[in-house]
């Protein structure tokens, strides 16, 4: 799919997130996407917990910096997806 700098960070330090990748936008800068990755039956607004557990993580992610692996240059990230293999 083109995406650049695909990583599974350290657990210890994962911040709510499952993976990390980049991409290249058309206007020459690099966008970076952080994934939350749940296996749940269902994710539903009446899950109370579970989304506020996820809502933890997200906004986790955003409060931290990371290293790219080839670069060792520290990133914010752009943009973050929460993907769960239930419905």
């Amino acid at each position: 799919m083109g995406f650049l700098a695909i990583a599974e960070p350290d657990v210890s330090l994962e911040f709510g997130k499952d993976f990390v990748f980049s991409e290249l936008t058309a206007f020459g800068f690099f966008r970076h996407y952080r994934v939350v990755v749940k296996y749940e039956k269902a994710i539903r607004q009446t899950s109370g917990k579970l989304c506020q557990t996820i809502l933890s993580q997200v906004r986790q992610t955003f409060s931290v910096t990371f290293r790219l692996s080839d670069s060792g240059h520290e990133s914010h990230v752009s943009s973050v997806l929460v993907l769960n293999s239930g419905t």
